[in-house]
C-alpha cells in the first residue's frame, strides 16, 4: 500500500491526486491565481503550486483551510471528483443569482427545482 493511499472497505483513494485534482478544478471555477490564493489562505505559492501537482502533501490543517476558503468539505477536498470547472463556474453563478432572490421566490425556485428533480428521477417533489 502507498503511503498516500487509504483503504476503506477495501477501496483505495487517492488522497494526494484527488486533492490535487480537486484543488485545481475548483481554485480555477473561481478564477483565482496561484498567487492570489496562496495569499489568501497564508501558505506560499510554490506551495501551493506542489500541492496542486501532486507533489506535496498538505497538512490537515493545511486541507482544512483550503476546503473553508474554497466553500467546500475537507472531504470533499479528498474525495474523487467528476466536474470541469465550467461545471463548477455555473453551479457557483447559479447559488449567487439563487441569494439574491426574495425568500418567497428562493422557496417558488426550490419547489420547481424538487418538481424538475422528481421528473428527470433526481429525486421527490
Amino acid at each position: 500500500m502507498s503511503p498516500y493511499c487509504l483503504h476503506v472497505g477495501g477501496v483505495e483513494m487517492e488522497l494526494r491526486q484527488n486533492l490535487s485534482d480537486n484543488l485545481k478544478v475548483l481554485r480555477q471555477a473561481r478564477e483565482a491565481t496561484l498567487e492570489g490564493f496562496s495569499l489568501d489562505i497564508g501558505i506560499s505559492r510554490s506551495t501551493l503550486q506542489e500541492i496542486e501537482a501532486g507533489k506535496a502533501n498538505a497538512t490537515l490543517d493545511t486541507v482544512d483551510t483550503i476546503a473553508a476558503h474554497l466553500g467546500v468539505s475537507p472531504l470533499d477536498l479528498l474525495s474523487a471528483g467528476t466536474e470541469t470547472p465550467q461545471q463548477i463556474r455555473t453551479i457557483l453563478n447559479t447559488m449567487e443569482q439563487f441569494s439574491r432572490l426574495t425568500p418567497e421566490k428562493q422557496e417558488l425556485a426550490i419547489k420547481h427545482f424538487q418538481a424538475l428533480m422528481a421528473i428527470i428521477g433526481g429525486g421527490e417533489p
